[in-house]
């Protein structure tokens, strides 16, 4: 059986991807479950799979900077066209999509309408996010004279606590 020689990465593309009118160059070949698409390479003398996106960056742009990951600018998944891609630190990527973290990040304003700025943000101390002020103090208020009802002894009670006749 004649020895296969392995197509060069560069070469690999062209004959993967169908480029669309937003000039995407959607993946045709294997995909994962995300729906990013996958290609096997030979890495070390083994092959290996690695998602197509990071291979056409580094092949095309060149090496991804270590401790960055590629945010897709055009929002395509299965897109891998290097222009389309930025090499981003994994906090940078979460705050662009569209995730719940994401939007609460962009918020500007809390839910009651108050604003996240100046002496009215308070930020959790664990890290997990910003709170406002002026509904936190409404909150404890609220507790406060909620649980205080529950902690107040009754008139009667107290005139025979007064007159130690129990």
């Amino acid at each position: 059986m004649p020895r296969r020689i392995p197509m060069p990465i560069r070469d690999r593309f062209p004959i993967s991807v169908y480029v669309d009118t937003n000039g995407c160059w959607i993946w045709t070949n294997r995909k994962n479950q995300n729906g990013y698409g996958v290609i096997t390479v030979k890495i070390e003398g083994r092959y290996r799979v690695k998602l197509a996106h990071r291979v056409a960056y580094a092949a095309f742009r060149g090496p991804i900077p270590s401790g960055f990951v590629l945010d897709h600018l055009c929002r395509v998944r299965g897109c891998c066209n290097p222009d389309h891609l930025e090499a981003v630190t994994a906090y940078e990527n979460n705050l662009r999509g569209n995730s719940p973290s994401a939007k609460a990040a962009a918020a500007t304003h809390c839910s009651k309408g108050h604003p996240f700025s100046g002496s009215n943000v308070y930020f959790r101390r664990n890290g997990t996010g910003r709170v406002c002020k002026t509904c936190r103090r409404d909150r404890q208020k609220r507790w406060y004279a909620s649980n205080n009802e529950t902690l107040r002894v009754d008139p009667a009670a107290q005139a025979l606590i007064a007159n130690e006749n129990f």
